[in-house]
């Protein structure tokens, strides 16, 4: 497979696959560096259903994001309050 910008491929076990509305949503788990670290595990979005529960696949997707709702919190050191807006990526297959 090539890859454009803003794309990867990731491979590993299919966790959990879940719809909502019109697409699912699929739970890799990703394989771990070695025998004493956990796996990374990622949620790719897509149109139709990748696999099922325990297949091992790869897959083609396009890296995306936005920022999340802002929040304030209490820095414990200084006292002062701060504004924090999270940064959420997602993953979604590309798809033929």
């Amino acid at each position: 497979m090539s890859t454009q910008n803003n794309q990867t491929t990731i491979s590993g076990r299919i966790g959990e696959v879940r719809k909502y509305e019109k697409h699912f949503y699929t739970e890799f788990l990703l394989p771990a560096a070695d025998a004493y670290s956990q796996p990374g595990i990622v949620e790719v979005r897509s149109n139709a259903r990748l696999g099922k529960t325990g297949d091992e696949i790869e897959c083609l997707v396009e890296i995306t994001g936005y920022r999340g709702k802002p929040y304030k919190y209490t820095d414990k050191d200084t006292g002062e309050q701060i504004t924090r807006r999270p940064v959420l990526n997602g993953l979604h297959a590309v798809e033929a």
